[in-house]
């Protein structure tokens, strides 16, 4: 890839690079930045499905690189002002690939980029849980890494839009005739994806004294307990609403005790893991985003409406 011709970027691309721009979020990104006109680079691997933003507009430079192979940035990053770091693993649990990427892809940028630029980069809620999964740790670590340097972070909760991984899961909840919860689930604040974009946007307008490493929640404009959501979401789609049966603590552990006993340890490991971290209150304050990012989350029932 060094020297390839689509490594390096063409004139008038533009000085904004976008990573995961092929994902749920990249692409609202490079929606929104293409609906004011400004010109940026989008980040793809030479395997990446292309067809997610090649209707964004003429204002997307489609650029290949990889953030696991660092020897392809320099390219991509040649006269980028500012990096929008949105790629992710989501609901993923493998601690090698999710440090790998989150965490040494974030290092393989900084080492890259020209002095001075700047990182937009994408966390999430879930690094202020103190029984943290494979993702989670490693965008803390991540969080961790841009400490004190020119970058801003941004922490959505579940994010949802066309395309969304836990809008996949909802609707399957959804359709169920009753919905299973464990005992004791936190609430829980959905984002659509095009409001998480807006923030992206607005957190490149900052002053200067704002980049310094500091990380700003963006809870949805409503928490509702996880069933319903679900139940929300059926009403949202016309489906007939799903009742939701609390699972006590003991039927929980029974369950996950009969999984392993059928030899699937590891399976009942991950759904223990997601369990706990489900239960976890997560206690996000928006008022930073709302006052310094002038941020406004669409209502719980038109981000289902939308999505």
């Amino acid at each position: 890839m060094p020297g390839d011709p689509r490594s390096r970027p063409a004139r008038g691309t533009g000085e904004i690079l976008v990573t995961g721009a092929t994902g749920l979020l990249g692409r609202s990104v490079c929606r929104a930045l293409g609906a004011r006109r400004v010109h940026h680079r989008a980040l793809v691997r030479p395997t990446s499905d292309r067809g997610a933003i090649e209707g964004s507009g003429a204002y997307t430079w489609m650029i290949e690189g990889d953030l696991l192979r660092p020897e392809t940035l320099s390219g991509p990053l040649e006269g980028v002002r500012i990096i929008l770091h949105l790629a992710g693993l989501v609901r993923s649990s493998d601690v090698v690939a999710c440090a790998a990427l989150h965490v040494g892809g974030t290092q393989a940028l900084l080492d890259a980029a020209s002095p001075g630029t700047r990182l937009v980069a994408m966390s999430s809620d879930t690094v202020s849980r103190s029984h943290r999964g494979a993702y989670a740790q490693s965008k803390a670590d991540m969080e961790a890494l841009l400490a004190g340097r020119a970058a801003v972070v941004l922490r959505p909760p579940m994010m949802l839009g066309p395309g969304s991984p836990h809008l996949a899961s909802l609707e399957k909840a959804a359709r169920l005739p009753v919905v299973p919860v464990p005992d004791g689930v936190a609430r829980r604040a959905p984002v659509h994806a095009d409001d998480v974009a807006g923030a992206v946007l607005a957190a490149m307008e900052l002053p200067d004294e704002a980049w310094d490493g500091r990380a700003f929640d963006l809870p949805g404009a409503d928490d509702l307990p996880f069933g319903e959501v679900v139940q929300e979401l059926a009403r949202a789609r016309g489906w007939r609403v799903p009742r939701v049966m609390e699972m006590p603590a003991p039927l929980s552990s029974g369950a996950l005790r009969m999984i392993e006993r059928l030899g699937r340890k590891e399976r009942a490991d991950k759904l223990r893991q997601r369990v706990r971290g489900m239960q976890e209150t997560v206690h996000a304050d928006g008022a930073a985003a709302r006052s310094e990012l002038d941020w406004s989350p669409r209502p719980l029932r038109q981000v289902l409406v939308d999505s």
